[in-house]
């Protein structure tokens, strides 16, 4: 996915964030059913991280 908007002219940067987005989403919805308490803590630490810019 990542390839194939670059080759269409999205920045980098830009498709870094769709595609952690993309994974911030999917990481919820599991633990949303799973109802995890780690893997909850540990989607808190990567949206923090994320929006920190590390």
């Amino acid at each position: 996915m990542g390839s194939g908007l670059c080759w269409t002219g999205m920045a980098v940067a830009d498709v870094f964030v769709l595609l952690g987005g993309c994974g911030a989403i999917g990481a919820a919805t599991f633990t949303a059913a799973g109802g995890g308490r780690r893997l909850a803590g540990a989607l808190a630490e990567a949206l923090l991280r994320t929006a920190a810019g590390k």
